[in-house]
């Protein structure tokens, strides 16, 4: 331990000596002969470097490099220096006054187009909205930085921006859209072969569908973290990445694959005195014995992490710790500690306020009342799960809903304004009409002159005239489209959504009483219930979403399988070798999505298919998605049975789309259904 605090001493002081020496040759420059606005960049250099160490001195300097830029009328000079003093009132908790430089730093450099001083005031601004929880102004902001650092090619910029972008977006419950972005940022980052913003965006992503409960996906993209993260060579990051690892395993209730990861990240996060991480791993680790009823290790694990999660004053890591510690306590059936325990666990999970602790809280402290055989209490916390987990998903789908009608408004205006320009044309033309009656003074050649420039000029008109035609009849499909969307989304969710909550959550209330009857069919009406509202899910999902990647599909499908999978004898396996960042459009992915789903079906429906294979892999040759569903069972006659089967449904649903379909079977060999969708 002693020879581990040596080596971070040495390390701190190397990198102390670092910034000191880029200090010191910034004051050099203040006292040598530079020019005037060498000097301002130094000094607003200076601020910079020392805004952390040193607030007092890092004003002074950004005051310096205000004064002597408004002496000659520097104004790159002024703007920068107005960003440094926005800075220091951030970090005195002072932001009104914050916003005010950033906003006089943002209007002057709009002014004089210094297109990227405007781009990082955006930023910055952005910034301390996002620290209040202005997540739909910090939006507008990180937005129009985008515009202004693609203007100039500024990639490394884009990519933050980028990454920003999908954080507001993941903050307003929109994280299809928060997943964009992020892939945008990863695009970048491989572009310019930046390891670390690989990995960075691989986590963010990760993260995203963590929060949504997409824990399959989640797990893969921080499987993908660790090979960036180990050519960019920082330990916090492959540290991170065991640790993603490990929590997505957790989540998945595969325990065995976890612990290896979840160790790997606890003693990688001890080594580097992470106490805020060492809780999480440890919070991670006690579930994972909790599940594998190790009680004993998880009470231990759940104290440890409980003590670095104070040190850290991570509030959130505390609630978790208590509720693992309970749990703990609960399997050891000491049950009146495991109350007091989470008694604790329903304070600091109010405290902290998110849903994910809250769901974690209510399920543990149901489980911990059950166990004591208080069905009261074990209703009462069911039913808050139940009440939480409704109104996340309403919350979600109502801001997605609330998207859609922003969507919807940005179309009706584009409408408008194609309107008005296609009037002003037509005022134009006529004007131009009355304009060719003009014209029998001059020689010949003048005549000619002019009756070549108003047919042209008259041309000119209307091409544009068409051009404005096609926009407005495009606004008007697109306006017609998004308002469908908005009807159908809107009926799903506020009405059979609504419904089948109430079903849902209702059977589990009676099955949950004790001495309940016909439990047999109160399963088997939960499971349906449980079947049709992920259905249902699926649906709206479709239809508010306008593209999808490869691996989004992909993780559909295996949703899709999964209840096959639990009453059947058929293997159904999904292999994916589309690239990540293709995309396909709504029509495209839901025509495909129906297509294998037909297949699926008839293989185990009608083929007594026992193997199933869903192959997705890029077209050869022309950039597109080729999906072939094999299967093992009886097969039949092609040129029999050709229009049955549902074949002439896919085979429409194909075209729709834009691709071709082929079966191929044989009785007692088989079949195999592929189907190729363009995309982009």
């Amino acid at each position: 331990m002693i020879r581990y605090f040596a080596l971070v001493l040495c390390f701190l002081f190397a990198v102390e000596v670092s910034a000191q020496k880029k200090v010191d040759s910034l004051r050099a420059v203040l006292t040598s002969k530079a020019a005037d606005t060498l000097k301002i960049k130094a000094l607003n250099d200076l601020s910079y470097e020392l805004v952390e160490t040193d607030t007092a001195l890092s004003h002074n300097y950004a005051k310096q490099a205000l004064k002597r830029s408004e002496a000659i009328d520097y104004h790159e000079g002024k703007v920068e220096a107005w960003y440094n003093i926005a800075y220091f009132y951030e970090l005195l908790y002072k932001r009104s006054v914050a916003v005010m430089y950033y906003k006089k730093g943002i209007a002057l450099a709009e002014q004089k187009n210094l297109i990227r001083a405007a781009a990082t005031g955006y930023q910055d601004y952005a910034v301390v909205l996002k620290k209040d929880r202005e997540f739909k102004k910090a939006l507008e902001l990180n937005l129009k930085a985008i515009t202004l650092y693609k203007k100039i090619d500024d990639k490394p910029h884009l990519g933050i921006i980028y990454t920003n972008v999908g954080n507001c977006y993941s903050n307003m419950n929109l994280p299809e859209m928060a997943i964009t972005y992020h892939i945008r940022s990863l695009k970048i980052s491989q572009e310019l072969k930046h390891n670390s913003g690989i990995t960075k965006a691989y986590n963010n992503i990760g993260i995203v569908y963590e929060r949504s409960g997409n824990f399959e996906k989640a797990l893969e993209s921080y499987l993908r973290m660790l090979e960036p993260a180990k050519a960019a060579g920082k330990k916090s990051m492959l540290a991170a990445a065991n640790g993603n690892i490990g929590s997505a395993y957790v989540n998945l209730k595969q325990q065995a694959k976890a612990l290896p990861y979840l160790l790997t990240a606890y003693n990688e996060h001890l080594a580097m005195a992470d106490k805020a991480r060492i809780a999480l791993d440890l919070n991670n680790l006690a579930a994972c014995y909790n599940d594998l009823q190790q009680y004993n290790k998880a009470y231990k694990a759940s104290i440890d992490g409980l003590k670095f999660a104070c040190e850290a004053k991570d509030t959130e890591s505390e609630a978790y710790a208590y509720i693992t510690a309970g749990a703990a306590m609960a399997g050891l059936k000491d049950h009146n500690k495991a109350q007091r325990l989470m008694d604790t666990a329903y304070t600091k999970s109010v405290q902290v306020g998110g849903p994910a602790v809250l769901m974690a809280m209510y399920e543990q402290t149901a489980n911990v009342y059950r166990k004591t055989g208080d069905y009261k209490k074990v209703m009462e916390f069911t039913d808050k799960l139940i009440s939480l987990k409704d109104s996340t998903y309403n919350a979600e789908k109502h801001a997605q809903i609330a998207a859609l009608h922003e969507q919807y408004d940005s179309q009706h205006k584009d409408k408008i304004i194609a309107e008005n320009a296609l009037a002003d044309l037509n005022n134009k033309i006529q004007i131009s009409k009355k304009n060719r009656l003009l014209g029998g003074l001059g020689g010949s050649v003048t005549i000619l002159l002019v009756i070549a420039g108003l047919v042209g000029r008259n041309m000119s008109l209307k091409a544009r005239k068409l051009e404005s035609e096609k926009a407005l009849a495009a606004a008007e499909a697109e306006q017609g489209m998004l308002n469908e969307k908005l009807r159908i989304s809107g009926e799903l969710h506020d009405n059979i959504g609504s419904q089948l909550t109430f079903i849902h959550s209702s059977i589990q209330n009676i099955r949950s009483q004790e001495g309940g009857r016909d439990q047999a069919v109160l399963q088997e009406a939960e499971e349906i219930a449980v079947k049709t509202i992920r259905d249902l899910r699926q649906t709206v999902w479709f239809i508010n979403n306008t593209t999808f990647t490869a691996d989004d599909f992909a993780i559909r499908l295996r949703e899709y399988v999964k209840p096959y999978l639990s009453i059947g004898s058929t293997a159904v396996n999904i292999n994916n070798t589309v690239p990540a960042d293709v995309q396909l459009s709504s029509a495209a992915a839901t025509h495909l999505f129906r297509i294998v789903q037909e297949a699926i079906n008839n293989a185990i429906k009608y083929a007594n298919a026992s193997q199933i294979l869903v192959d997705m892999h890029p077209t050869e040759g022309s950039g597109g998605v080729s999906v072939i569903v094999s299967d093992d069972g009886g097969g039949f006659d092609t040129t029999v049975a050709s229009a049955g089967f549902g074949i002439r449904s896919m085979e429409v649903r194909a075209e729709k789309a834009g691709g071709k379909l082929a079966v191929f079977s044989a009785v007692g060999k088989g079949t195999s259904v592929k189907v190729n969708i363009p995309v982009g």
